[in-house]
């Protein structure tokens, strides 16, 4: 989620901000260096066949939901489950080795190559590891005049720049398609609500470590109680043995004396 969280506002600040005017005169620059798409082929897929790198072909409406794609008829269709909400759409026509209709409708271009067998899987993400590798795009680093504040080359034009510090207090997140004019959420309500999942599962971890610490101290006490050692116990049992050993040796010397006593009197 956090990835797609930092996707979108990748997306959406590029979108604005290569609509702009930096100082410089040009148009057409992306602030962040753009999304890239992550495939991956199933491990226990049985075929040969395998998806292609891919390639965002939409930056503006890319979708960044993450697609496992399930093989039904080998090189004719496949089910295609959306990870991200849960939908699964059934039927989905393809091509060997060519760019697949559904997935250019996301702004995405994959194939799947001749091969791959009933049941296969593959996944396809637009934006994967955003959250780890967003960063300023390098022509902007090394050229701050290329910041498109304007909507115009005309100087103290920062109409672009009050644009994107608007997207603060847009409804950009939980779009059911990128193209939907809003979601509903802006990105601070989707990172808080984020931030209270992360808490209420880190809550619920912390609650099952605790119940899992009491079993283990009761199981530990019950197996203490069949088969352990306890030293005051042995402590108290080694004095009883002691001190009948010591009344058997008293009683041993006693009667040795009454015996040498009426061997002298037999004398």
């Amino acid at each position: 989620k956090l990835d797609i969280l930092a996707g979108t506002f990748i997306r959406d600040v590029n979108n604005l901000h290569s609509a702009g005017y930096g100082l410089d005169g040009g148009t057409g620059q992306d602030f962040f260096t753009a999304n890239t798409i992550k495939t991956t082929n199933g491990k226990d897929n049985t075929g040969t066949g395998a998806i292609s790198s891919g390639s965002i072909v939409d930056p503006e409406n890319v979708s960044l939901h993450k697609y496992e794609i399930t093989v039904t008829a080998s090189g004719s269709t496949f089910d295609v489950k959306d990870l991200t909400t849960g939908t699964t759409t059934t039927g989905v026509s393809y091509t060997n080795a060519t760019n697949i209709p559904y997935f250019q409708s996301l702004g995405i271009n994959v194939q799947i190559s001749a091969g791959a067998a009933v049941g296969d899987k593959f996944t396809a993400q637009a934006g994967a590891d955003a959250a780890l590798n967003i960063k300023v795009d390098s022509a902007i680093s090394s050229d701050l005049n290329k910041i498109a504040a304007g909507l115009t080359t005309d100087n103290g034009d920062g109409d672009n720049a009050l644009k994107l510090s608007q997207l603060q207090n847009d409804l950009k997140m939980n779009k059911t398609s990128p193209s939907d004019a809003s979601g509903t959420a802006t990105f601070s309500e989707y990172y808080n609500s984020l931030v209270g999942q992360v808490g209420v599962a880190g809550k619920a971890a912390i609650s099952m470590f605790n119940q899992q610490e009491m079993i283990n101290f009761e199981l530990d006490n019950r197996r203490e109680q069949v088969s352990g050692v306890s030293l005051d116990e042995e402590m108290v049992n080694l004095i009883r043995f002691q001190y009948a050993y010591q009344a058997s040796a008293k009683m041993i010397g006693i009667i040795d004396e009454m015996l040498q006593t009426l061997i002298g009197l037999g004398r």
